[in-house]
């Protein structure tokens, strides 16, 4: 999602390593996969940052920052405004970023 909301890189490009890695694995779910396997997942995912000269940065409070912005920058894009033409939303002046901390 990562790539896809901040990067703009088609988050087909994406899933198209999911599918493969699963078929390479015959199994048809993504909680099949095991720890092997999404490793070298990750190792795709990369390439496809890659490809677009792009890196995932490894500090995270670096990839918060560019999430964050990422979610506020989209709000004037064709995709929000159109959203909020079809559902009729007019009072809202702005958008908002949800941050989850994965626990251990």
């Amino acid at each position: 999602m990562f790539g896809d909301v901040v990067y703009n890189i088609p988050g087909e490009e994406f899933e198209q390593q999911i599918e493969a890695t699963k078929k390479e694995q015959n199994v048809t779910q993504d909680v099949e996969l095991t720890a092997e396997s999404l490793s070298k997942l990750v190792t795709r995912f990369k390439g496809v940052l890659s490809k677009h000269g792009k890196a995932l940065p490894q500090d995270p409070w670096e990839q918060l920052v560019q999430s964050i912005s990422a979610v506020f920058l989209s709000y004037n894009t064709p995709r929000a405004i159109k959203y909020r033409e079809i559902n009729k939303i007019t009072s809202i002046k702005g958008t908002a970023a949800n941050v989850q901390s994965m626990g251990t």
